[in-house]
């Protein structure tokens, strides 16, 4: 069979027995044999027509997975095909570039794909997937960090080819949410520590790679799914594999740990990606945007430092709406004023907080059932203190991986 016009070059794409490939445009030419056929795609009303697709999946499925909800449920016009990749609507855009859902041409598995400029600073585009490509997709999806499935420029070379103003494409697993849009209140308690654990997990296997992330934020922790619950460190754009720097653009400003602001002279270390991954579990629980420093700005000072851990304690309760004891004596450790006293990543897997998440449970076959699912998320979830004392690139681009509310 051919596809006619459907390859990225527009020319025809010849099918043969065991091939498949999405169907992607409005209108379809297809020719099998001798045999010419016209396919065309519309529908009157497109919110109807998802209503009646995903109550067809859930009645004919056993375990119905629904299609991702950032994808398109019909072809359009603007899709567009690229490095192996159906390309759909934009999901988040910034100074650098935009992220844009997309399916994989040929399996159909949801994808994200950034899209750099490297007229900006060429070089932090180089700097960022030649780190992030050290984290190759783990067999179980279960490693902590969003991996790199393909990148490619727009001349279809594999790294940048030299170009000063080409764009750079970087496909990556798509994410339900992040941890900036989940909706936390809602969600019960295990869900919520595994979710943490497994962003622990993707931060561990960083610092071991040698790697300061120097970006945790909430917006760069993404959801993959919620049943099972999986999730995942994303964007390397002001990672360095240097064992100190000095450098200080990395950020979120509120999200950098304290010895940031005062690294002149020593440096700081690979704890200040834990110090922001502690931060950005505690936003969670609400908002920390009201703390300022003693200069009433977000640059964590001790006066900031001091006040958040009295929010910490404020939010500590037994009932599911609070943050467990337990958890609250790790956040307190990996929220230490002084880096010296603060866990490091390792250290905070050890943790007893973390005992009755890591015992084994489920079979074999469940556990390959939920890695299969993980592609299509399903509806999110609903209804449901001793405290311790406390440089690559200047630029900032858009995180690996999905956005969106």
């Amino acid at each position: 069979m051919r596809y006619l016009s459907a390859a990225p070059d527009g020319k025809d794409l010849v099918l043969r027995s065991g091939d498949q490939t999405v169907i992607y445009k409005t209108a379809n030419r297809l020719r099998i044999g001798e045999l010419d056929y016209l396919l065309t795609i519309h529908v009157e009303h497109e919110g109807h027509f998802e209503t009646l697709r995903n109550q067809f999946i859930s009645t004919i499925l056993e375990e119905p997975a629904l299609p991702h909800p950032k994808l398109d449920p019909i072809p359009k016009p603007y899709h567009q095909k690229m490095g192996g990749y159906v390309m759909h609507r934009t999901i988040s855009a910034g100074a650098f570039g935009v992220v844009r859902s997309g399916v994989s041409s040929k399996s159909g598995d949801p994808v994200a794909i950034k899209r750099l400029s490297r007229k900006g600073n060429p070089s932090a585009i180089e700097t960022e997937i030649r780190i992030a490509r050290i984290f190759t997709p783990a067999e179980n999806g279960m490693d902590g960090v969003i991996p790199i499935l393909s990148a490619w420029c727009e001349h279809g070379s594999p790294s940048p080819c030299g170009d000063a103003f080409e764009d750079f494409f970087v496909a990556m697993p798509l994410a339900r949410t992040d941890f900036a849009h989940a909706s936390w209140e809602s969600m019960p308690m295990t869900t919520r520590l595994k979710l943490f654990w497994h962003t622990l997990v993707g931060l561990s296997r960083i610092h071991a790679a040698g790697v300061m992330h120097r970006d945790i934020s909430a917006k760069n922790l993404l959801i993959q799914s919620f049943d099972p619950p999986i999730a995942a460190i994303c964007d390397f754009g002001k990672a360095t594999q240097k064992v100190q720097s000095t450098y200080t653009a990395i950020g979120p400003i509120e999200t950098v740990a304290p010895e940031v602001w005062s690294a002149a002279a020593q440096g700081y270390g690979p704890v200040v990606d834990v110090w922001s991954l502690g931060y950005a579990w505690l936003t969670t629980y609400g908002s920390l945007r009201h703390v300022f420093s003693s200069q009433r700005d977000h640059k964590t000072d001790e006066g900031r430092a001091r006040r958040i851990r009295v929010e910490l304690e404020k939010r500590v309760r037994a009932d599911e709406t609070g943050i467990p004891r337990a958890l609250a004596d790790l956040l307190g450790r990996m929220l230490e004023f002084q880096p010296a006293r603060r866990y490091t990543a390792a250290q905070a897997l050890q943790h007893h907080v973390w005992r009755d998440l890591t015992r084994p449970s489920d079979s074999g076959e469940e556990k390959e059932a939920k890695r299969r699912r993980l592609l299509t998320p399903e509806p999110e979830p609903s209804g449901t203190s001793p405290i311790p004392d406390t440089e690559v690139s200047p630029t900032s681009t858009l995180p690996l991986g999905a956005r969106g509310s």
